[in-house]
């Protein structure tokens, strides 16, 4: 018995499923949770990705997620985003004060340069 999951597709209503094991060592395979069906099909394009290598599990899902999705904190190449930054999405924000925001950013790195400045001279 192999350890490896195997995507599949209903061969009915085309659904897509991670099974535990390889769809051959079933002795009953297990019924689509769309239509009950129990006929799949291999989805050798899901087989040949890396799916572990791009999961993130940041707080901007509750959920195991692709890096790079929407609310995700990282960008698909793996550098962290950042509250102020422009591709920074927050579903708890409603996007009427972005003026204000990044206006009162640059109004603190402007003063903390300043302040920089003046330390080391």
């Amino acid at each position: 018995m192999s350890t490896m999951r195997c995507h599949v597709r209903c061969r009915h209503c085309e659904m897509r499923r991670c099974l535990k094991r390889k769809l051959s060592e079933y002795l009953r395979v297990p019924a689509c949770e769309v239509c009950g069906k129990r006929n799949y099909r291999v989805d050798s394009w899901m087989n040949r990705r890396d799916t572990t290598r791009v999961t993130c599990s940041c707080s901007g899902y509750w959920f195991p997620h692709r890096q790079g999705s929407l609310f995700c904190w990282q960008r698909a190449a793996g550098t962290q985003r950042y509250p102020g930054d422009p591709d920074f999405a927050d579903r708890n924000f409603d996007g009427l004060g972005i003026a204000q925001r990044s206006s009162l950013s640059t109004k603190w790195r402007r003063l903390l340069a300043a302040c920089a400045k003046a330390a080391f001279s």
